[in-house]
C-alpha cells in the first residue's frame, strides 16, 4: 500500500490509527513503518489466539526499552511463557514459548500451546505473565515453520 502514490496519500489523510496483528513485526519494522511511512498514524499491535477466543492490545514496555508488551485479559485469558523441553516457567526476562488459558463461563481451553516464543514479563495483576518479544517458533518437529501458515 506504501508503495502506491495515491493509497499512500489516502492513508496519510485518513488514517490515524493502525492495528496490527496475526504477524510478528519488529521493532525496527515497526519504527520506520510509524515514523517514516506513516507518520500521523498511531500503531498499535494486537495479540491473541484464535484457539483461546482471544486477542490483546500492546502497552508501553514497563522497561522502558521501547519494546512492545502484551499483557492478558485476566482472568479470563492468562498467558505463561514456559520452558518447551520442560513446560515448567522460565524466568522473568528470559524466553520460553506461549502457552494460553481460557476460562469464562462459556468455555474452557486450558494449556494451548501456542507457535510463539516471547519473553517473559511480570504481568501487572499478578495472573500469569505479560509477553514482550513476541515471534514465531522457526522450527518444530525438525520443519521450518513459515509464518502465518495454518
Amino acid at each position: 500500500m506504501a508503495e502506491r502514490p495515491s493509497t499512500r496519500a489516502l492513508i496519510e489523510e485518513k488514517v490515524r490509527l493502525v492495528i496490527w496483528t496475526g504477524a510478528h513485526m519488529d521493532l525496527d519494522a515497526l519504527d520506520y513503518l510509524s515514523s517514516e511511512i506513516f507518520p500521523k498514524a498511531q500503531f498499535r499491535g494486537s495479540y491473541g489466539s484464535t484457539s483461546v477466543l482471544s486477542g490483546t492490545v500492546q502497552r508501553p514496555d514497563p522497561e522502558g526499552a521501547g519494546d512492545v508488551v502484551f499483557d492478558s485479559y485476566a482472568p479470563y485469558v492468562i498467558y505463561r511463557v514456559v520452558d518447551p523441553a520442560t513446560g515448567r516457567p522460565v524466568d522473568f526476562g528470559e524466553e520460553g514459548a506461549v502457552v494460553m488459558n481460557y476460562l469464562t463461563r462459556y468455555g474452557l481451553v486450558p494449556n494451548s500451546l501456542e507457535r510463539d516464543l516471547a519473553t517473559r514479563v511480570p504481568s501487572p495483576t499478578g495472573a500469569g505473565d505479560s509477553l514482550r518479544n513476541i515471534h514465531p517458533v522457526a522450527e518444530m518437529d525438525g520443519q521450518k515453520m513459515i509464518e502465518g501458515v495454518y
